[in-house]
């Protein structure tokens, strides 16, 4: 499937300004890892739509506007619902290494990248006069002013998050409203 075949286009709101609000958005939940647009639809067509978003910001990344002559990252938005569990994935927005990794920082596991990377979100988070969520700055306990942190996780979203029981809703890309990830022993089947 390549990009001219989608029933919608994606990274229609790119453009020169930063978005930071972008380091705001939640990882997916765990029943999902390893179960997404990429996997389902094939490396082809991921690199196809991954080029193009990357171009459409003039290979910058969306959150810092910083280039990063080619090392960008494609990153795949969500809506969740926690009450039915459903991610609907809403776009695909090109960000540097740094401003990605800020996103899923909890999968980072050396401390010196880890740091790193938190740093530079909530850097930018700042710059930005935006909040940074609660468990980043704890992450690297660095101690901000109340009004500069907001809490981002509640229990229900902890335990939404947590739970075997999503659905992927991958409807952007012509693709079945709701898709199953197949479990067996808790171990996905793809």
């Amino acid at each position: 499937m390549k990009l001219s075949d989608l029933s919608k286009p994606v990274s229609f709101n790119l453009g020169a300004d930063a978005h930071p609000e972008i380091l705001h958005h939640l990882a997916i939940p765990h029943a999902l890892h390893k179960f997404n647009a990429r996997l389902l639809l094939g490396s082809n067509w991921w690199d196809d739509i991954r080029q193009s978003v990357y171009a459409s910001n003039g290979w910058d990344c969306w959150a810092c506007t910083n280039p990063r002559e080619g090392h960008l990252e494609a990153h795949e938005c969500y809506d969740f619902d926690f009450k039915k569990r459903i991610a609907t994935c809403t776009d695909i927005v090109p960000l540097c290494k740094l401003c990605h990794g800020f996103i899923h920082w909890r999968g980072i596991t050396f401390y010196n990248m880890r740091k790193k990377v938190l740093d530079h979100g909530i850097k930018v988070l700042l710059d930005a006069d935006l909040k940074v969520p609660y468990e980043s700055a704890r992450q690297i306990n660095k101690h901000l002013p109340r009004r500069k942190v907001k809490r981002v996780w509640t229990k229900t979203k902890i335990d939404a998050f947590l739970s075997p029981h999503w659905k992927l809703d991958l409807s952007i890309f012509g693709l079945p409203l709701e898709v199953y990830p197949e479990w067996s022993r808790d171990r996905l089947i793809v």
